[in-house]
C-alpha cells in the first residue's frame, strides 16, 4: 500500500507541474495515461524520472510504449532493481575508455571527400581508408556500448543491398525505413543507396498496442512518396504490414536480417540515382511535403557543417554525441552525414526514448566518451537542467566539449543562460554553445553562431518598436524587451537575404529591419517531391522563402518567428511564441499546450470599419489546455488577457479554454497552429473526434490478399514448370532426329515462341536488325532463363556457351545439337577457347558471349570481360550488343510468374583498335557496358571491394590474353 500511495503522490506532482490540474477520482491508477489523464511522451517521461528517483529503482526506457496505464507502472516497480543514486553515471557506464590514437589520415580525409560526388562515394573512401577506424557508438541504457565501423557499415550495407536487388527494387524506387535508432538503420540507409533506391525515413510508433492513428498518419507520407518497399525492425514488423495494406504502392516488407540471409553476395549501384533522400518532417502528416533532397544537396550541406566544425578545433579522435532522431535531419544529416562521414569524427547515439527517461545518461555519456561535439534542441537543454538531479552527476567533468550545437526550434535565451548556469560548476563552458538556423529545404544547416571567449549573442530589443515598425532597437530604459539570440553567418556556399514581406528578393531591407529570410546555395532542394505546385510557391528567383522572419544585425542573423503566425492587430506585429509562453507559466494552463494566433476581425464587428477602418485587422485568440474546474474558467480567463497585455500591451480578444489532451500537435509534440486556426472557425476545438479504427478490417484484407495471391502464384508458376521441362523433353527427342544443326536451330526458335505463348509470356525483338554477316553477340545475363530468349531472338545458328555441368541428360543432348559449347572455369581452358573462337570466326562463325563472365542474383549490369572485346579486334567484326528483359521478372521469385519478354538488339559497336591496346579496348567496352545499361534500365554495378577470392598469380595472364569467362570450342 505504501508503494501505491507514493505512486499516487508522484502522478500527482507531475499532472501539477504540467498543468493539467488534480484527479482525486480513486481508480486514477486504472486510467489510460494519454486518454484518461493527458499525459504526453514528456510527462511520461517525467513521471518515470520521479519514480526513479523516489523510489531509488532502474525502470526499463521501453516503459514509454508499454506502460498504459498507472497499474502498469506499479507493477514494473515491483520488479524492479534497485540502484544507487550517487554515481549513477560512473555506476552504469564505468571508467573513461583509453583515449585513441589520433590518426592523422582522417583529418586529410577531407579533400578527399570533397572530391565525392555521392554519399557511397563518401562511405567508400571511409572504408577503403579507415575500414577499422569506430564510425559509430550506440550506448544502451545498461552502458552497454556496441560499434559499427566504417568497413562493417559499408559491407553489411552492400550485403542487405543484394536482398533488396532480389526483390525487384528498381533505380530510383523509394524504400520507407522503420527502425530505432541501431545500427539496422544505417544498414538499411546504406542498402537502400546502394540497391539504386532512394530512403524516406519515417517515426517508429510509441505504443505497439495503438497503432490505428500511426497507421493513418504514415500511410499519407508513404502514399505521397509512391514507397515501394519498406524496411523494418523486427519488432515493427506488424506495424509495417498494416502500412502495406493501407498503402497501395508498396510491395513488400523486409527486415534487415532478411535482407541479408542471401549467399553473402555485396551489392553496389555503380551509378546511383540523383535523388539521394526525402526527408517528411514531423509537419507533414496532413498534407505531406517530402523535400526531395540530391546527392549533391547533401554533401554541399556536410561540407559546410564539418568546415565548421573543424575550423572550431575538431580532431579525427574525437567524439560526438547524438540523441536526436534519425528520422530528423539535425540527427541524420548533421550528426551523421556531417561530423561522421565527412568530419571523421566517431558519433555516439542514445535513443530519444533513452534522453527522455535518463537525461543524466547524456551527461554522462559526454564524460565517459570524452565527447568535443554535442547536438541538442532548446527543449533539450530544459530538459537536462530540469530533471537530472545533483546527486545523480556527482563527479561529471563535461570540460572534453568543444561545440554545443543547439537548433532545430527557436533558441531561447533563457533555456541556454539556464542550461550553462546549472553545468558550469562541472567543467561547461558557455562559449561551447553554438545556436545554428537551418531547415530541411536546405539539407539541415544554414547559419551558426560560435564566440568561444563569450559565449552566444543575446540581442535585447525594444519590443514595441520591432511591433509597430519592425526594427529591432536596442531597448532603452523602461522599454518592453524582447531577448533574441544570435544564429550567426552562413555556414559553406550558402547565402542568405532579409527583404520586405511583399517586396522583390533583389531589394533587401537595412540592417536591424525585419523582414522574410530567404536562402540560396548547393544545400537548398531541388524541390519537394512530386509536388511542382508546392516548390513553386517557395521559390523567389533564385532564393528559397523559408517563411521566416528575421533580421541581420552586424552580418549575423536574428530569427523574429514565422510569417505565417504573425499577428497583425492595429498595424502592430506580434508573435505568438511571445504569447505562448507567459500563458503557459500561469497556474491551472498545461504547459506546451497553448496556441495563438490571429483571426481576421469581420467587416460587421466594432472597430472594422471598411476601408476608412481597420479593415484586414485581426483578433489575437488564444487556446489554452487546462483541467481546471469549469466554475473557474471565467478567472483564469481573466488571469490569461492580464498576461497577454503584460507581454504585448494589448489584450487577447477571445480566450478558449480545452480539455487537457485535445491540443492538435504534430508527431513530435510541435503545435499544430493552422489546423487549431481551423478547428476554431468550424467550432471543433476540443473536441477530440474519435479515429478511425482500420486495424481488424486492414489485416483481414492484408491476410486475406496475400493468402489468395500466394496461391494463385504457387498455380500459375507449377503450370509454367510442368510446360517447360515438357517442352525441354519433347525438344530434344525431335533435335535428335533432325538432320543438322540449322535445322535444329530453326525447329527450336519456333518451339521457344510456342512454350512462351502456352505459358502466357509475350515474346517480341525489337531495335535494329539483326546485321546480315558476321557479329560477335554481347548481352547481359540477368537469368538461366536467358538461353531461351536468345534462342528466340537470333533465329538462327550461333555458337552460344554453357557451363559443362549442364551438358548431361536431356539439357545435355539438346545442347549439343544447337552446337553450344560446355566452358570451364580454369585459367588453362580458358586460353585454349580463345584461340578456338579465333578459328570460329575465321570460318564465319557467329558468336554469343556473356560479357559479364556469370550469371549474378541481384539486377545490375555488372564489369565487362575483355574477351570479346579483343576478339573481335583480332577479327574485325562488329560487336552487337543484346538487352535482355523480362526474365528476373519471371526467376526472381518462386513460384515462376509470367512476363512480357524482350530481346533489344543495339547499334553495332565496331572495334578501332589493335587487339593488344588495353586502353583502345576499355574504351569500347565501356560504351558498350553503357548502351547495356540504358538499354535495359538496370543500373551499372561497382564491384570494388568485393570479397570473391581471386587467384592473384593468374589476373596478369587473364588480363592480357583472354580476360573473360564466357569461352567458345568449334562446334561439332
Amino acid at each position: 500500500m505504501r508503494t501505491e500511495q507514493l505512486l499516487r503522490e508522484e502522478l500527482a506532482g507531475v499532472l501539477r507541474d504540467a498543468g493539467l490540474g488534480q484527479i482525486n477520482d480513486p481508480d486514477i491508477l486504472d486510467f489510460d495515461f494519454a486518454e484518461r489523464l493527458g499525459l504526453g511522451s514528456i510527462e511520461l517521461a517525467d513521471l518515470l524520472i520521479r519514480v526513479g528517483k523516489a523510489y531509488a529503482i532502474e525502470l526499463p526506457s521501453d516503459g514509454m510504449g508499454r506502460f498504459r496505464r498507472p497499474r502498469d507502472l506499479l507493477e514494473a516497480i515491483e520488479e524492479a532493481p534497485g540502484i544507487e543514486t550517487a554515481g549513477i553515471g560512473q555506476s552504469v557506464l564505468g571508467p573513461p575508455p583509453t583515449p585513441p590514437v589520433k590518426n592523422a589520415s582522417v583529418t586529410s580525409f577531407s579533400a578527399m571527400a570533397r572530391e565525392a560526388s555521392t554519399l557511397l562515394d563518401l562511405l567508400r573512401a571511409r572504408a577503403d581508408k579507415h575500414g577499422q577506424h569506430p564510425h559509430l557508438k550506440f550506448l544502451a541504457p545498461d552502458g552497454q556500448v556496441s560499434t559499427l565501423t566504417y568497413g562493417e557499415l559499408w559491407d553489411r550495407g552492400r550485403r542487405a543491398a543484394a536482398g533488396l536487388a532480389s526483390l525487384g527494387l528498381a533505380s530510383g524506387e523509394r524504400v520507407a525505413i522503420l527502425a530505432l535508432t541501431g545500427p539496422e538503420f544505417f544498414v538499411a540507409f546504406v542498402a537502400v543507396l546502394c540497391a539504386g533506391g532512394v530512403p524516406v525515413p519515417i517515426y517508429p510508433p510509441v505504443r505497439l498496442d495503438d497503432l490505428d492513428k500511426y497507421v493513418e498518419r504514415q500511410s499519407r507520407i508513404l502514399r505521397s512518396a509512391g514507397a515501394a518497399f519498406v524496411v523494418a525492425d523486427a519488432q515493427f514488423q506488424a506495424a509495417a504490414a498494416l502500412l502495406c495494406a493501407a498503402t497501395p504502392s508498396l510491395r513488400e516488407v523486409a527486415t534487415v536480417i532478411a535482407l541479408s540471409a542471401g549467399d553473402g553476395a555485396l551489392f553496389c549501384v555503380e551509378s546511383p540515382p540523383e535523388l539521394a533522400l526525402i526527408q517528411y518532417t514531423s509537419g507533414s502528416t496532413g498534407d505531406p511535403k517530402g523535400v526531395a533532397l540530391t546527392h549533391a544537396n547533401l554533401l554541399a550541406n556536410t561540407t559546410a557543417i564539418s568546415g565548421a566544425v573543424i575550423d572550431v578545433g575538431l580532431q579525427p579522435s574525437d567524439a560526438a554525441l547524438c540523441w536526436m532522431p534519425l528520422y530528423h535531419d539535425f540527427g541524420l544529416i548533421a550528426m551523421w552525414m556531417g561530423l561522421g562521414l565527412f568530419a571523421g569524427a566517431t558519433v555516439v547515439l542514445i535513443s530519444p526514448v533513452d534522453f527522455l527517461v535518463k537525461p543524466a545518461l547524456w551527461l554522462w555519456a559526454i564524460d565517459r566518451f570524452r565527447v568535443t561535439t554535442i547536438a541538442t534542441t532548446p527543449f533539450g537543454l530544459d530538459h537536462v537542467t530540469r530533471r537530472v538531479s545533483d546527486d545523480h552527476i556527482a563527479g561529471l567533468d563535461l570540460s572534453s566539449l568543444k561545440l554545443t550545437f543547439v537548433g532545430a526550434e527557436p533558441v531561447r535565451a533563457k533555456s541556454v543562460e539556464e542550461f550553462a548556469r546549472r553545468f558550469e560548476p562541472y567543467g561547461f563552458r558557455r562559449g561551447t554553445i553554438a545556436p545554428c538556423y537551418g531547415l530541411a529545404e536546405s539539407c539541415v544547416g544554414v547559419t551558426f553562431a560560435h564566440d568561444a571567449l563569450h559565449g552566444p549573442r543575446v540581442d535585447l530589443i525594444d519590443a514595441d518598436l520591432l511591433a509597430t515598425e519592425r526594427r529591432a532597437v536596442p531597448a532603452g530604459p523602461g522599454a518592453r524587451t524582447r531577448s533574441v539570440v544570435s544564429v550567426g553567418t552562413p555556414m559553406g556556399d550558402q547565402q542568405i537575404r532579409v527583404v520586405e514581406l511583399t517586396g522583390s528578393p533583389d531589394e533587401p531591407v537595412a540592417q536591424r529591419h525585419e523582414g522574410r529570410v530567404l536562402v540560396r546555395g548547393k544545400s537548398v532542394m531541388s524541390g519537394y517531391f512530386g509536388r511542382p505546385e508546392a516548390t513553386a510557391s517557395v521559390r523567389v528567383g533564385d532564393w528559397l522563402d523559408t517563411g521566416d522572419l528575421g533580421y541581420l544585425a552586424d552580418g549575423e542573423l536574428f530569427i523574429t518567428g514565422r510569417i505565417k503566425d504573425l499577428i497583425i492587430k492595429a498595424g502592430r506585429n506580434f508573435h505568438p511564441q511571445d504569447i505562448e509562453q507567459i500563458v503557459g507559466e500561469l497556474p491551472g494552463v498545461r504547459k506546451g499546450c497553448v496556441i495563438a494566433f490571429g483571426e481576421e476581425m469581420p467587416d460587421s464587428e466594432p472597430g472594422n470599419q471598411g476601408s476608412q477602418g481597420n479593415q484586414g485587422a485581426e483578433r489575437i485568440v488564444v487556446v489554452a489546455e487546462t483541467t481546471g474546474d469549469p466554475a473557474g474558467h471565467d478567472q483564469l480567463k481573466a488571469l490569461i488577457r492580464a498576461a497577454v497585455v503584460e507581454a504585448t500591451g494589448t489584450s487577447a480578444d477571445d480566450v478558449v479554454l480545452i480539455p487537457r489532451g485535445s491540443m492538435l500537435k504534430t508527431s513530435s509534440g510541435k503545435l499544430r497552429r493552422q489546423e487549431t486556426r481551423q478547428a476554431y472557425r468550424t467550432g471543433t476545438l476540443g473536441s477530440s473526434a474519435p479515429a478511425q479504427r482500420p486495424t481488424v478490417a486492414a489485416k483481414t484484407r492484408y491476410r486475406l490478399r496475400r493468402s489468395v495471391g500466394r496461391w494463385r502464384e504457387t498455380l500459375v508458376g507449377t503450370y509454367i514448370a510442368v510446360m517447360t521441362v515438357s517442352a525441354i523433353l519433347f525438344g530434344a527427342a525431335v533435335a535428335k532426329r533432325l538432320s543438322n544443326r540449322t535445322a535444329v536451330w530453326r525447329f527450336t526458335h519456333r518451339m521457344v515462341h510456342l512454350l512462351f505463348a502456352a505459358i502466357g509470356m509475350s515474346f517480341r525483338r525489337k531495335g535494329v536488325q539483326l546485321p546480315e554477316g558476321q557479329a560477335i553477340y554481347v548481352s547481359n545475363h540477368p537469368t538461366d532463363m536467358d538461353p531461351l530468349l536468345l534462342l528466340a531472338a537470333l533465329g538462327r545458328p550461333v555458337v552460344l556457351t554453357a557451363k559443362k555441368r549442364l551438358f548431361t541428360g536431356v539439357l545435355g543432348v539438346l545442347a549439343e545439337r544447337l552446337g553450344t559449347v560446355p566452358v570451364d572455369e580454369d585459367l588453362e581452358s580458358s586460353l585454349v577457347s580463345y584461340e578456338q573462337m579465333k578459328s570460329l570466326l575465321a570460318a564465319g562463325e557467329s558468336i554469343h558471349i556473356f560479357a559479364e563472365g556469370e550469371r549474378r542474383g541481384t539486377p545490375g549490369i555488372y564489369p565487362f570481360r575483355f574477351g570479346a572485346f579483343k576478339l573481335a579486334a583480332s577479327a574485325e567484326v562488329p560487336i552487337v550488343p543484346l538487352v535482355l528483359r523480362g526474365s528476373r521478372k519471371v526467376m526472381q521469385g518462386r513460384p515462376y510468374r509470367p512476363a512480357a519478354l524482350e530481346v533489344d538488339v543495339l547499334p553495332p559497336v565496331w572495334i578501332d583498335c589493335d587487339p593488344g591496346d588495353l586502353a583502345g579496348l576499355a574504351k569500347a567496352r565501356a560504351e558498350v557496358r553503357k548502351m547495356i545499361a540504358e538499354a535495359s534500365g538496370e543500373p551499372l554495378v561497382d564491384t570494388r571491394g568485393f570479397t570473391k577470392p581471386v587467384d592473384k598469380a593468374s589476373v596478369a595472364t587473364r588480363f592480357s590474353t583472354w580476360g573473360s569467362r564466357s569461352k567458345v570450342t568449334p562446334a561439332r
